[in-house]
């Protein structure tokens, strides 16, 4: 999934305790309606978007839309 400085993540969790080993950037779909970005400690837990071009979405019609694999990782465009 590309991302840029100007995607906004309009709603986000901080989840400091979440176990996991992925590399930092890593989408984790723990299940269909959920979707985590790994940290270098814990997970952001992302609860709504703005696609480019979209109007803002929860994240669960989000994944309804987008296939979004487990362990896909985010590219930085600058």
């Amino acid at each position: 999934i590309k991302y840029s400085l100007t995607t906004p993540l309009l709603t986000i969790s901080l989840m400091p305790n979440f176990p996991q080993s992925a590399l930092p950037g890593t989408l984790l779909r723990p299940n269909k309606n959920k979707l985590l970005v790994s940290c270098g400690s814990g997970a952001i837990q992302i609860n709504a978007c703005q696609p480019e071009n979209k109007k803002k979405m929860d994240v669960k019609d989000f994944l309804n839309g987008y296939q979004i694999k487990n362990d896909e990782k985010f590219k930085n465009e600058l």
